[in-house]
């Protein structure tokens, strides 16, 4: 019974042991790291080289989907909003001409 027990604590002490792998070796930390970061960079890079290959007919956020139906353009507020333009037009004519007198609110 004794030695069964020492070879059960043997065995977590070394299965602790395995585990607790970071801060032993600092070198070894490091090329744990940047593993990780790149398995993860070709992972993200061939997960956009698919998605970029292979587009989905899904919902696309970015595809105008009003582009094959066409709307007939309004004539009487395409020439409304013309000569409000060109009052607008002659209106910042003139006050760049003749620039408007203002008090100064410091006074």
């Amino acid at each position: 019974m004794n030695k069964q027990n020492k070879t059960i604590l043997a065995i977590f002490k070394m299965r602790r042991k395995t585990l607790s792998f970071f801060g032993q070796n600092q070198y070894k930390d490091w090329r744990i790291i940047l593993t990780i970061l790149f398995v993860s960079f070709v992972c993200a890079m061939s997960f956009a080289l698919f998605s970029f290959l292979y587009p989905t007919k899904g919902i696309d956020p970015f595809s105008n989907s009003n582009a094959g139906a066409r709307k007939k353009i309004n004539k009487e507020v395409l020439t409304t909003m013309l000569s409000r333009m060109e009052d607008r037009q002659m209106n910042f004519g003139s006050l760049k001409s003749s620039k408007p007198i203002v008090a100064d609110p410091s006074l």
